[in-house]
Order: structure tokens, then C-alpha cells, then sequence
């Protein structure tokens, strides 16, 4: 048969041997197999290096590249403008390689403060809110880096909430963790009430970790219990911890003085919308706060869906937002009314002014 592959070797095994593409064939064999043997030589070097404690020290130490903050987004989907804002950063700020330095937040906290009193000294608003919204997104990272799997791994004077079968709701803290129960301490009233739930009754219990990653689990009150002198409530471990859906903003918990009135939602023709707030305003606690929503405790049981004008005090000075009533919850634990509200209209430099404050910037 003739063909394009149709050829002989060589008449003996001597001439077959001095045929040239015997020997092509047999060099490029051997350089194909010498590669691979380097490569893997090569990897295995550096995977070598890459678990050697002073090569990993040096590597934590030394300044953030560029390359480091690419390949740390690959991992957290960083947008454009999120990378060129945390190269300039660590650029400015000398951070030591980002890579490492993402799991050990309060130590990379410093330089984010760094940046911003200096973004406060341009009075640059805009690059203040970057700065934060960036912020809370590695934070959120960070989190979910770290995962708690049982009710045995919550730290002591941790702030919670616990939700009942009937809807309410009250705030309290962790005063002790045992391997059996953990024991927890809610407002007086609570346990003054008739109707306070019956032992082995269910509870949604909800808290945020050391971290910031917000976690929701199901339980049973074992017992009530008294300690010298004062109530408490004994609630079993659970194995079933689910995180939450993490908000735009990092909160804070708060116990603070603040108003509220109501708030009428104007639209003019030219399509523009105002807020008008009533001019009769009402005291009530500020319970909790973040850049996009709070949540006040008052005597009044405001309905779901109506606008409200909130104001409250932020280093000695008075700022307000508009916002929107998400959800009302009677707190049983103090007999008022939790209104858990979104903020619909706020100033940047408000919204900043917050932020702030939840991070203890100022």
C-alpha cells in the first residue's frame, strides 16, 4: 500500500538504526520526558519552600505586591475599583502582604484607619464611603473563613437575640458556656411577666461571632435559674448553627437616647422625592445601628411600611435619616416595640458619620 506513511526503515537492522527520523523521534521522547521531570521537580520545590515556617514568616512580613492583591481577588471576586482602591492602600501604607495579613483582621484594621483620617483631612466623603464599603467586604471574607459549627464555641458576654414561638422578642447576654447548656442573662422584666415561655418550649437564638459573621440556630429553654438573687435562663447546645445572610453594613449594638416622628413620602411632578417629617417627634432608644438601618425600641406599636424620621446623636453632634419601617416586634423582655427600619433617604456624610461610629473611627 502507498501512502504518506508508507516507507521503510532501512533493509537491515543497521540501517534502520542510522535512519534519522528513528533517532528525531527518540530526541524529542527524551526532551519531552527531561520537561516533565523538571516540571515536577520544580513543583515539588516550591511546594516544599511553601511549607517551610521561615519562608512562610518572610512572605507575611514582606510588602503587598500587586500580584498579591490579583490573586487574592480571584478568591473574593474584588471589582475594579475595589482593587485599585486596596493596592492603594497597601502601596501607601506599606502593608505587609495582604494575602496573609486578610487573616489577621485587627492587625490590617490599623491601616484602614490610617486611611481614613487621611481621606477626612481631603474631606473626600466619597472615598470614606469606598473605603468602608471595602472594609466590610473583606471583613465579611475574613468571617466566612472562620466557620462555628456548635453553640459551644460562642464566647461569654456575647449579645443575642432570642425570638419565640408567638413572635416576640427580647435581647439579653451570654453569662456563662458549659459543655451541658449555656447560660444566659435577658432584662428583668422578662422574668417578671406570667407569660414568659414554659421550659422545653423552642427558640430561634441569633448572634454575631468574634468575627462579624451573624448565625441563627434553634433550641430548647431547659430551665430557669437563680444566682444570687437574680434570674437567668438555661438553654441547650446545638449542633444546627446556619449563618445569615450578611447585610451591606457591619452593625453595632447600641443602648442610646434618640427621635423619631413620623414622615410623609412627597413626589413632585418633575418626578423628584421629598420626606417630610411631622414636626411632633417622639423619644425612644436606639438599640442598634448601621450605614443602611437601625433599629429603636419605643412605647408607640408602629405598623410595617410606614416612613419615619429618625435622629440621634453621633459624637455630640445631631443627625437624622429618613427611613422605612421594616418590621415591627414586640419586645417582651421590656414591653416596648422594636421598629427595625431601613434607611431610604440618607446624606453621605451621615451615612460616614455612622459608619464611623460602628467602627469606632473617631
Amino acid at each position: 500500500m502507498n501512502g504518506a506513511f508508507d516507507f521503510k526503515a532501512g533493509a537491515s537492522p543497521l540501517e534502520s538504526r542510522a535512519n534519522p527520523i528513528i533517532y528525531a523521534a527518540l530526541v524529542v521522547a527524551i526532551i519531552v520526558i527531561a520537561v516533565f521531570a523538571v516540571l515536577w521537580l520544580i513543583t515539588r520545590y516550591i511546594k516544599k519552600l511553601e511549607e517551610n515556617p521561615r519562608w512562610i514568616e518572610n512572605e507575611k512580613i514582606r510588602p503587598t505586591k500587586y500580584k498579591d492583591i490579583k490573586k487574592l481577588s480571584k478568591f473574593y471576586t474584588l471589582q475594579r475599583d475595589e482593587i485599585s482602591l486596596l493596592w492603594y492602600i497597601c502601596k501607601k501604607y506599606k502593608v505587609p502582604n495582604i494575602y496573609y495579613a486578610m487573616k489577621e483582621f485587627t492587625d490590617l484594621d490599623t491601616f484602614f484607619k490610617q486611611a481614613y483620617q487621611d481621606f477626612k483631612i481631603e474631606k473626600n466623603e466619597q472615598k470614606v464611603n469606598r473605603l468602608f464599603l471595602l472594609k466590610f467586604k473583606l471583613e465579611k471574607f475574613y468571617a466566612e473563613s472562620v466557620s462555628l459549627s456548635s453553640s459551644t464555641s460562642i464566647g461569654k458576654n456575647t449579645k443575642f437575640t432570642i425570638s419565640f414561638q408567638d413572635g416576640h422578642s427580647t435581647k439579653g447576654s451570654l453569662l456563662e458556656n458549659t459543655k451541658d447548656y449555656f447560660l444566659v442573662s435577658l432584662p428583668d422584666t422578662f422574668f417578671q411577666q406570667n407569660e414568659r415561655p414554659q421550659p422545653l418550649s423552642k427558640v430561634a437564638f441569633s448572634f454575631t461571632s468574634k468575627t462579624g459573621a451573624s448565625y441563627i440556630f434553634v433550641t430548647r429553654i431547659i430551665r430557669y435559674q437563680e444566682i444570687n438573687g437574680r434570674d437567668y435562663m438555661a438553654l441547650a447546645h446545638s449542633n444546627q448553627l446556619m449563618k445569615k445572610t450578611q447585610r451591606t453594613f457591619k452593625r453595632i449594638q447600641l443602648n442610646e437616647k434618640c427621635k423619631f416622628a413620623s414622615a410623609k413620602k412627597m413626589q413632585a411632578k418633575n418626578g423628584k422625592i421629598t420626606y417630610i417629617p411631622s414636626d411632633k417627634k417622639n423619644d425612644a432608644i436606639l438599640t442598634n445601628i448601621s450605614g443602611g438601618g437601625c433599629c429603636i425600641s419605643s412605647k408607640l406599636p408602629i405598623k410595617d411600611g410606614q416612613y419615619i424620621y429618625t435622629e440621634f446623636d453621633l459624637k455630640g453632634e445631631i443627625y437624622s435619616a429618613i427611613g422605612i419601617i421594616v418590621r415591627t416586634r414586640k419586645d417582651i423582655g421590656t414591653g416596648g416595640y422594636n421598629l427595625h427600619i431601613h434607611f431610604e433617604d440618607i446624606h453621605l456624610e451621615t451615612q460616614n458619620k455612622i459608619l464611623a461610629k460602628v467602627y469606632n473611627y473617631d
